[in-house]
Formats: C-alpha cells, sequence, structure tokens
C-alpha cells in the first residue's frame, strides 16, 4: 500500500496513498485516514505528521520534496591575506 515516504511504519502507508485519499475526499480527516487506510490507528506516532497534512496538505508536498533534495556541501572559505607591517 506504500507510495512515496512512508509516513505510517505499522501498516506502510506512504504519503502518496495519503495525499491522494485526501485529493479524492475519501478521507479528510486522521479519523478517516485511519478508517481508509488504517494509518495512525495503531501505536500512534504518525499522528503528528498526519495532523500536518490533513491541515495542510500543499505544505506537506514541499516538505517531502525538500526532505529528498540533496544538499550541497559549503563551500571552502578563502582567507585574506594578512596584512604584513
Amino acid at each position: 500500500m506504500s507510495a512515496g515516504p512512508i509516513v505510517c511504519a505499522c501498516f506502510s502507508v506512504g504519503l502518496a496513498t495519503i495525499r491522494d485519499a485526501i485529493q479524492s475526499g475519501a478521507a479528510t480527516s486522521v479519523d478517516a485516514i485511519g478508517q481508509a487506510l488504517r494509518a495512525g490507528t495503531n501505536c500512534g506516532s504518525c499522528l503528528p505528521e498526519l495532523k500536518r497534512i490533513v491541515a495542510d496538505p500543499a505544505a506537506e508536498a514541499t516538505r517531502a520534496a525538500d526532505a529528498g533534495a540533496t544538499v550541497s556541501p559549503p563551500t571552502a572559505r578563502t582567507r585574506e591575506p594578512s596584512a604584513m607591517s
């Protein structure tokens, strides 16, 4: 049932699956997600994330995309030559 990053580890429910359920209208609340997908109905550790997804699904998609982005290493800093007296 997983699609995208896993949100609910207990039942392997992914972010894309949850977003699809929200967009289709099948699950528009955390409780409805639990009924439709079982996510959030076992240990509860994903409930805060499910609440964030329901509150703002577009922002959640952006966070997920950002999490997969690569981060460039910091560039080397050049030192100014010291003034010789």
